[in-house]
């Protein structure tokens, strides 16, 4: 017979379970609202740096653009020769690039195309740490929460064990004492022990009834037996009986004194 999980187990894998498939539920629409609101950023604040370069290269004649370490701006040959040339327009995040990574906004215009890059490695490298850290919080509190949830679960079936190691030392006749309950038990363990106290008092009295039936049986059982014995003594003790009858009389005679050590034990 296979052994049988425990309650404990099955609330603790429950648990477990449920708290899986919340944290990835959670974590899953944390991402996805991260991305969503970094796209909204990246796309405001590089549309807004194109219209300022634009404007600045309207009325600045000399102006070619920033070119700095964070910030590139491309158009024209420079468009073509740079790594974003296969890009479609719009704004494009996580562009690897060498060993650096940009976001890069791309727009088709009259004269041809152009683009504004901007260097986001120290800030993704940044957000990776803090992935790995809040992955690593994540495992910690999950730890922690395990650890507490198995202590809970074994608080809340301890009362339900005690339970059950005191109905198995109750005596099979019903005679053993009621089950106390604490006034602090949950409603369901009262229930549970207030059923098995019932269930114990009818077992009581059906085995009153049983007793009572079987001492009556008992003493009837004797009274017959009684005559049948003392009528075989008699009989044998009879100087007419014949030796054809003997043995017949002494079978009757212990057959009755079988009889009479049977109700005997009965009672």
């Amino acid at each position: 017979m296979s052994k049988r999980p425990s309650l404990r187990r099955s609330l603790l894998i429950a648990i477990a379970l449920y708290t899986g498939i919340l944290s990835a539920v959670v974590a899953s629409h944390g991402y996805w609202v991260n991305e969503r609101a970094e796209q909204a950023v990246w796309e405001s604040m590089l549309h807004a740096e194109m219209q300022h370069v634009v404007g600045r290269r309207v009325h600045e004649a000399e102006y070619t653009g920033p070119d700095t370490d964070a910030l590139r701006y491309y158009d024209g040959a420079g468009f073509a020769a740079s790594p974003f040339a296969a890009l479609a327009a719009g704004v494009h995040d996580e562009v690897r690039a060498g060993s650096r990574e940009y976001v890069v906004l791309v727009e088709d215009v009259a004269g041809g195309r152009r683009a504004l890059a901007l260097d986001i490695t120290d800030q993704e490298q940044g957000e990776r740490t803090l992935g790995a850290s809040l992955a690593l919080s994540v495992v910690l509190v999950a730890a922690l929460m395990a650890a507490l949830a198995y202590w809970g679960v074994g608080r809340l079936v301890a009362p339900l064990s005690r339970l059950a190691a005191l109905i198995a030392r109750l005596p099979p006749d019903g005679r053993g004492p009621a089950l106390e309950v604490s006034d602090t038990a949950p409603a369901e363990i009262a229930g549970g022990t207030d059923s098995v106290n019932r269930y114990m008092g009818r077992i009581r009295e059906h085995m009153e009834r049983e007793r009572t039936f079987i001492n009556l049986a008992s003493h009837e059982l004797r009274t017959p037996i009684a005559v049948i014995a003392g009528s075989a003594e008699v009989a044998l003790a009879h100087p007419h009986m014949s030796e054809g009858l003997r043995p017949h009389v002494l079978r009757t005679q212990r057959t009755a004194a079988a009889m009479e050590e049977l109700a005997s034990m009965l009672l």
